[in-house]
Protein backbone atom coordinates (compact mmCIF):
# COMPACT_ATOMS: atom_id res chain seq x y z
CA UNK A 1 0.00 0.00 0.00
CA UNK A 2 1.42 3.41 -0.96
CA UNK A 3 1.25 6.38 1.39
CA UNK A 4 2.10 10.03 0.81
CA UNK A 5 5.71 11.17 0.35
CA UNK A 6 7.11 7.97 -1.15
CA UNK A 7 6.04 5.96 1.91
CA UNK A 8 4.92 2.36 1.76
CA UNK A 9 3.09 0.07 4.16
CA UNK A 10 3.49 -3.72 4.37
CA UNK A 11 1.40 -5.88 6.72
CA UNK A 12 2.83 -9.25 7.75
CA UNK A 13 0.70 -12.06 9.16
CA UNK A 14 1.17 -15.39 10.89
CA UNK A 15 4.54 -16.94 11.60
CA UNK A 16 7.59 -15.43 9.95
CA UNK A 17 10.12 -18.24 9.91
CA UNK A 18 12.41 -20.21 7.63
CA UNK A 19 9.43 -21.84 5.94
CA UNK A 20 8.10 -18.40 4.92
CA UNK A 21 11.34 -16.53 4.20
CA UNK A 22 10.68 -16.29 0.45
CA UNK A 23 7.19 -14.92 1.12
CA UNK A 24 8.73 -12.31 3.42
CA UNK A 25 11.35 -11.33 0.84
CA UNK A 26 8.65 -11.03 -1.83
CA UNK A 27 6.45 -8.89 0.45
CA UNK A 28 9.17 -6.26 0.84
CA UNK A 29 9.28 -3.67 -1.96
CA UNK A 30 12.40 -2.67 -3.84
CA UNK A 31 14.19 -0.19 -1.53
CA UNK A 32 14.69 2.33 -4.31
CA UNK A 33 10.93 2.77 -4.70
CA UNK A 34 10.33 4.64 -1.44
CA UNK A 35 11.82 6.81 1.30
CA UNK A 36 9.91 5.33 4.21
CA UNK A 37 8.58 1.85 4.92
CA UNK A 38 6.25 0.76 7.70
CA UNK A 39 6.29 -3.00 8.35
CA UNK A 40 3.25 -3.93 10.42
CA UNK A 41 3.92 -7.00 12.59
CA UNK A 42 0.86 -6.72 14.81
CA UNK A 43 -0.52 -9.96 13.34
CA UNK A 44 2.76 -11.87 13.44
CA UNK A 45 2.81 -14.55 16.14
CA UNK A 46 6.39 -15.74 15.82
CA UNK A 47 9.55 -14.57 14.08
CA UNK A 48 12.69 -16.69 13.91
CA UNK A 49 16.29 -15.65 13.27
CA UNK A 50 15.95 -16.30 9.53
CA UNK A 51 13.09 -13.80 9.23
CA UNK A 52 15.00 -11.31 11.38
CA UNK A 53 17.97 -11.78 9.07
CA UNK A 54 15.79 -11.01 6.05
CA UNK A 55 14.71 -7.75 7.73
CA UNK A 56 18.27 -6.80 8.69
CA UNK A 57 19.55 -7.41 5.15
CA UNK A 58 16.62 -5.43 3.78
CA UNK A 59 17.50 -2.55 6.11
CA UNK A 60 21.01 -2.53 4.66
CA UNK A 61 19.65 -2.33 1.11
CA UNK A 62 17.18 0.36 2.21
CA UNK A 63 19.99 2.55 3.58
CA UNK A 64 22.25 1.84 0.59
CA UNK A 65 19.42 3.09 -1.64
CA UNK A 66 19.65 6.47 0.11
CA UNK A 67 16.86 6.28 2.68
CA UNK A 68 17.38 7.19 6.33
CA UNK A 69 17.62 4.14 8.59
CA UNK A 70 15.07 5.61 11.01
CA UNK A 71 12.51 5.62 8.18
CA UNK A 72 12.32 1.83 8.25
CA UNK A 73 9.70 1.36 10.94
CA UNK A 74 8.42 -1.88 12.45
CA UNK A 75 5.07 -1.89 14.24
CA UNK A 76 5.46 -4.40 17.07
CA UNK A 77 3.55 -3.39 20.20
CA UNK A 78 5.32 -3.48 23.56
CA UNK A 79 4.66 -6.81 25.23
CA UNK A 80 4.04 -8.64 21.96
CA UNK A 81 6.04 -11.77 21.18
CA UNK A 82 7.62 -10.10 18.15
CA UNK A 83 8.74 -7.09 20.22
CA UNK A 84 10.26 -9.40 22.83
CA UNK A 85 12.11 -11.36 20.14
CA UNK A 86 13.41 -8.17 18.49
CA UNK A 87 14.54 -6.87 21.89
CA UNK A 88 16.30 -10.14 22.77
CA UNK A 89 18.08 -10.15 19.40
CA UNK A 90 19.22 -6.55 19.93
CA UNK A 91 17.23 -5.34 16.92
CA UNK A 92 15.40 -2.70 18.93
CA UNK A 93 18.60 -0.70 18.44
CA UNK A 94 18.56 -1.35 14.67
CA UNK A 95 14.94 -0.64 13.73
CA UNK A 96 12.55 2.14 14.62
CA UNK A 97 10.00 0.19 16.65
CA UNK A 98 6.47 1.51 17.06
CA UNK A 99 3.67 0.38 19.35
CA UNK A 100 1.00 1.37 16.83
CA UNK A 101 0.61 2.71 13.31
CA UNK A 102 1.61 6.34 12.77
CA UNK A 103 -1.30 8.74 13.11
CA UNK A 104 -1.31 9.70 9.43
CA UNK A 105 -2.31 6.12 8.59
CA UNK A 106 -5.69 6.75 10.21
CA UNK A 107 -6.52 9.85 8.17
Amino acid sequence: MALANRSLYVALNGDQDIAHRDDLRNALPEPESHDRLIIDCRNVFYMDSVAMGVLVRYRGRFVEAGAAAENLMVVAPSGSSVRRLLDIAGLSRVFTLLDHLPEEMYN
